[in-house]
């Protein structure tokens, strides 16, 4: 090819490329942005549809539920023994669901199922009747793993009857169960709403001519009517997988508010956004078709192409006019060349030009002049030359003889070397095959003897850890200090501080915190009550199998969302969980913990195993204890009875006689009483009655304690508000003692009923007043300790022997002194009051010397944080008071 040819493909080829690869760029961009503005439009779009849609579903849902709870709550209201109303009286259900039904326009009919699955009342007469037990959401309501419904039932053997022979259809329901304390007494039905859900979805603003809304449930099949297909509801069906291509589809979902090429259940190629709605199953799908979509980048496609044609040409037409300027000169050297090659020296190729090629030429003449000499003196050196070589080859003749009689014999002395390295050789390697194979027989008996070694000293390790745990054990009957020591003694051994350990209840259902260490207020008692298969702990324990955990970050899914926080603060690793089991049967859980980078070895794991399953032994010992000191307590119920009678008798006759005495006296007819005597009188009589009402009270309180009807109203409240709205009872309590109160206002909140918590302060103060004497110091104080508020009232008086210690909380037991026997009473208060603390999941005990006092504390869990938002803030302080 000539080099003007060449010249011309190339100022052609750099145009040519120039304005293609301009055209490319400008349509990838342009595309860029146009598929941004349709991406931010349709998921836009997306989201204002979705939340209509949920919001409507919601609507519809909160009117059922006000419904349902009016039905609980009036039936909360009847007598146990009343039928059921709300089935017998169909006419007044049917009153009320047709009057809802016609206050709600979307919806359709209303329907209620009694707790057998019939429907006894609805506002179409054709579904009366109907047992729809099977119904997968009536079954679910009925095992309480569902709290509401709203969702397309038309798939379902309830939906089809209601659909009955015509064509299929969307069939949107709205589901509440209706609950008398623990049992399902019904179901209220809303079926309606598909006409609104199609408002919002074929409302096309801004959609363009191509644009559609629409809604599919979990198979992809069409819910709303569709702007392009007459039969698409529940007929036309669409791939939520995101397509490879345009054309076929992946594997996997389409991610949530992402925009992907894909083709529509008519099989145009669209941009699709789909918004998941949860709670319902169904997936909201924006579409526009990508010909639309894509208008603007084709016409500017088009424009670019005409302008790359004409800038093609015109620059074809300049490269024709530059080759020729460039190549007439270049064309003169190549000729001139040709004849040096030939041997004509004297060729002139001198010009004028004064560019590169002028120079060019100019320095070619220099050249050829130069070669010209150059080709003269190398002919003279040619001739020198060859005499030279002639000699030389004669010199080098000799000496190759000379040098292979050399060759010769060295080759014969490597030979002999080579016979004798090979030997040499032979000889080492058999040695060394000898001394490897040793080797290896001793390295496998040095290996053997340290796996031994490991073995024995993990196995001693184990051994030590367990006969540490086993002692600890030992040292208590008590079920929690045993717990206690032996759980602490573990984390010891283990090198670590955070764990639990959950023993389950006796309804077989919920795992409670018997021993928590290293863990917040907030989160122990977050952590404190877990339901049996509920989180990883909760499946552990019904799967009855010990789970260990690397990473708990990989797993944060799986967890209890209460218990993300824990993990994320304390940077928490990996974790063991153990079932606690006692004769095949679960009874707990035991929980450890790592911190940072560590993670339990496959060694540790066992250890933990064994622990787990000494400790399981040693609780159902426990429990086996306590079982046993129960039965001791129904021995103890006679003697409370026979206390009982003699108690009250004696505590009952003594204000009894003295009302009665002054009544006769005062209703004597021959006597006249002037007005003072006659208050004297009814003052005692008053006081009496007083002394009676409180001891009946005391009774009346302990008997619904014992029945288990005492009513609790507890409420977010704090130990200051409390005592602050006691401060003038307890100050007629202690007028004669210097009574001082310590209760800081910043103490966190407990849930708790504070007139039952007032009543266990009160009862408190009062026995400290009544076993002390006048003038000494009564001290009521609160403070924060391992998540608990502990109240604490401490006196002078004249204390408890130890005897005595253990039984001042039994019912009607008082010390035998005198001045238990001038202060009187039941003997009950003590009991109460346990029994009230116990109720609000907390402890009570006491701290004595004989002859210097007795202080006496309580302990209530400090209320969870969704608990704490109920209570307005409160300023900072202590509440401090002096009678």
């Amino acid at each position: 090819m000539k080099i003007r040819q060449k010249t011309l493909l190339l100022i052609f080829a750099i145009i040519l490329g120039t304005g293609a690869v301009t055209t490319i760029v400008g349509r990838i961009i342009a595309a860029h942005i146009v598929e941004d503005e349709i991406r931010d439009h349709l998921i836009t779009t997306a989201r204002s549809r979705s939340q209509a849609v949920l919001l409507s579903l919601e609507s519809q849902r909160q009117g059922l539920e006000i419904l349902a709870r009016e039905a609980e709550t009036y039936m909360s209201f009847m007598p146990a023994n009343t039928p059921n109303l709300l089935v017998e009286d169909r006419y007044a259900i049917g009153f009320m669901l047709s009057g809802l039904a016609l206050s709600m326009q979307e919806v359709d009919e209303a329907l209620y199922l009694d707790a057998s699955g019939r429907v006894v009342s609805s506002t179409s007469d054709r579904l009366l009747n109907y047992d729809a037990s099977s119904w997968e959401v009536f079954a679910d309501f009925a095992a309480r793993s569902s709290k509401g419904f709203v969702g397309d039932i038309q798939s379902s053997e309830f939906g089809r009857y209601i659909i009955g022979d015509g064509a299929p259809r969307l069939v949107l329901a709205t589901a509440v169960p209706v609950w008398h304390g623990d049992a399902l007494k019904g179901v209220l039905i809303f079926l309606g709403g598909e006409e609104k859900l199609a408002a919002i979805t074929t409302d096309l603003s801004g959609m363009g001519e191509t644009g559609e809304v629409y809604l599919v449930n979990r198979d992809g099949y069409v819910l709303t009517p569709s702007r392009f297909l007459e039969d698409a509801v529940l007929m036309a069906r669409i791939d939520l997988g995101a397509p490879s291509d345009a054309g076929s589809a992946g594997g996997h979902l389409q991610e949530p508010l992402t925009l992907v090429s894909t083709r529509n259940y008519m099989g145009s190629k669209v941009l699709r956004v789909c918004e998941p709605l949860p709670g319902v199953g169904w997936t909201l799908v924006v579409e526009k078709s990508s010909s639309e979509a894509f208008a603007p980048v084709t016409t500017l496609t088009k424009t670019m192409g005409w302008s790359l044609l004409g800038v093609v040409l015109l620059g074809a037409l300049a490269a024709l006019v530059i080759s020729g300027t460039i190549t007439r000169p270049i064309m003169r050297l190549h000729r001139a060349a040709e004849e040096v090659m030939r041997g004509n020296w004297n060729w002139d190729v001198s010009t004028a030009a004064k560019d590169e090629i002028g120079d060019l030429c100019r320095a070619f003449s220099k050249m050829t002049a130069s070669l010209r000499h150059s080709q003269e003196e190398l002919q003279r050196y040619s001739e020198s030359l060859e005499i030279k070589v002639e000699e030389r080859t004669a010199a080098l003749t000799a000496a190759n003889e000379e040098l292979s009689r050399e060759i010769i014999e060295r080759k014969q002395a490597e030979k002999a070397l080579q016979e004798a390295r090979d030997e040499l050789e032979i000889r080492v390697e058999e040695r060394t095959e000898q001394l490897a194979k040793t080797n290896a027989i001793l390295e496998e008996e040095i290996a053997e003897r340290r796996r031994a070694e490991e073995v024995m000293l993990q196995r001693n390790r184990e051994l030590a850890a367990l006969y540490a745990i086993g002692q600890t054990i030992n040292e208590s009957v008590d079920l929690d200090q045993m717990l206690k020591n032996a759980f602490e003694k573990t984390l010891e051994i283990l090198g670590i501080r955070m764990g639990a350990i959950h023993l389950l209840e006796k309804d077989g259902e919920t795992l409670v915190a018997r021993i928590q260490r290293g863990l917040s207020p907030e989160h122990a008692v977050a952590l404190r009550d877990i339901r049996l298969g509920e989180g990883i702990m909760g499946q552990v324990a019904q799967k009855g199998e010990p789970t260990f955990i690397e990473s708990l970050s990989d797993v944060l899914s799986s967890v209890r969302q209460d218990a993300v926080p824990l993990i994320q603060e304390h940077n928490l690793k990996s974790a063991m969980f153990v079932p606690l089991k006692s004769r095949g049967e679960v009874i707990g859980i035991m929980t450890v913990l790592t911190e940072g980078e560590r993670v339990f070895t496959e060694e540790e794991r066992n250890l933990i195993i064994t622990i787990g399953n000494q400790i399981g032994t040693a609780v159902k010992s426990a429990q086996l204890v306590e079982e046993a000191s129960r039965a001791k307590a129904l021995e103890e119920l006679d003697r409370l009875r026979t206390a009982l009678l003699a108690s009250v008798s004696h505590e009952l006759r003594t204000p009894l006689t003295s009302i009665k005495g002054l009544a006769s006296t005062l209703t004597q007819t021959d006597v006249q009483w002037d007005p003072a005597t006659q208050r004297e009188f009814l003052a005692i009589i008053d006081k009496e009655a007083t002394i009676l009402a409180h001891i009946v009270g005391d009774l009346m309180e302990m008997s619904q304690i014992e029945a288990g009807v005492m009513r609790m109203e507890k409420m977010p409240i704090t130990i200051a508000a409390i005592v602050s709205q006691l401060r003038d009872q307890l100050g007629h309590l202690v007028s004669k003692h210097r009574f001082e109160v310590n209760v800081p206002r910043n103490l966190p909140p407990i849930y708790a009923d504070e007139v039952r918590i007032g009543e266990v302060i009160t009862n408190l103060v009062s026995n400290a007043a009544a076993y002390s004497e006048p003038g000494t110091r009564i001290l009521l104080e609160a403070k924060e300790s391992g998540g608990e508020v502990i109240v604490s009232v401490t006196d002078e008086g004249i204390g408890i022997p130890p005897e005595h210690q253990s039984k001042v909380f039994d019912r009607f037991y008082r010390l035998e002194s005198g001045v238990a026997r001038r202060r009187g009473g039941t003997g009950l208060g003590l009991s109460i009051s346990k029994r009230i603390v116990e109720q609000h999941g907390g402890r009570i005990w006491l701290e004595s010397k004989v002859g210097k006092g007795s202080k006496f504390s309580f302990s209530i869990p400090v209320a969870t944080s969704s608990e704490v938002r109920k209570i307005s803030a409160s300023s900072s302080g202590h509440v401090s008071a002096s009678p």
